[in-house]
């Protein structure tokens, strides 16, 4: 799935930098994709997805934040913040052009930007990732060793013996700050697995999103990417 916008800058505010590095191994980013794609359920499950819904919550001083997400193919996208009715933050891509809403100003997005919208598929990355990322080897984190591949924006860690998708990082400025979002709680919809659970983090600070509802195939339109 596509990663989150700014908006997380206005409530973690703890940054720190970090120093590992991956290990070069003699794996292919082939043979990271492949098995990702077959520990979620198969590729061909997952060429069959032409859209994505979700919904997630979040319990952050005692507000509740909503997380809501669209994916249509080939790249279209909607992700969107809400507290009660009121919207906090929205990105939006038709598949050529691109906005933000933040505190009702809508901002257009930059053309490096957009053109990294452009090479990405809308629902699974990954069909991406074989053309417009690269493989960099192994890393460990809390002794459990992750293959790392890096794209355009951000670098991605699959489980060496899963395969599963845990973690992204995005580097925020030159200070190697960055935002980290983790992938847990994998469950089932239609045959393919999906995380049910995100983690946003930069520095100590974190916003954890709870799933609650995910459709496949349905409940997406055009309309929604306007």
């Amino acid at each position: 799935m596509k990663t989150t916008f700014n908006f997380l800058l206005l409530f973690l505010l703890s940054f720190g930098p970090t120093n590992s590095h991956a290990q070069k191994d003699n794996t292919t980013i082939k043979q990271v994709l492949d098995k990702y794609f077959e520990a979620i359920g198969g590729k061909q499950k997952a060429l069959q997805v032409t859209s994505f819904t979700s919904e997630s919550k979040c319990l952050y001083n005692d507000n509740e934040f909503l997380f809501i997400q669209k994916s249509m193919l080939p790249n279209s996208f909607l992700q969107e913040i809400r507290l009660s009715d009121k919207i906090i933050s929205k990105l939006v891509f038709n598949g050529k052009t691109a906005h933000r809403i933040h505190n009702r100003q809508r901002i257009k997005v930059q053309t490096k930007e957009l053109n990294n919208f452009k090479k990405t598929s809308a629902i699974f990355p990954e069909f991406s990732y074989y053309k417009n990322a690269k493989y960099l080897g192994i890393e460990y984190l809390k002794e459990k060793a992750y293959h790392v591949v890096k794209t355009v924006s951000k670098k991605i860690y699959y489980d060496r013996e899963t395969g599963l998708k845990t973690l992204s990082k995005t580097k925020l400025d030159a200070n190697a700050n960055e935002q980290k979002i983790h992938f847990s709680k994998y469950i089932a919809i239609e045959g393919l697995k999906f995380p049910s659970k995100f983690s946003f983090s930069i520095g100590e600070a974190q916003l954890d999103f709870q799933t609650y509802l995910l459709t496949l195939n349905r409940d997406v339109t055009e309309n929604d990417f306007k």
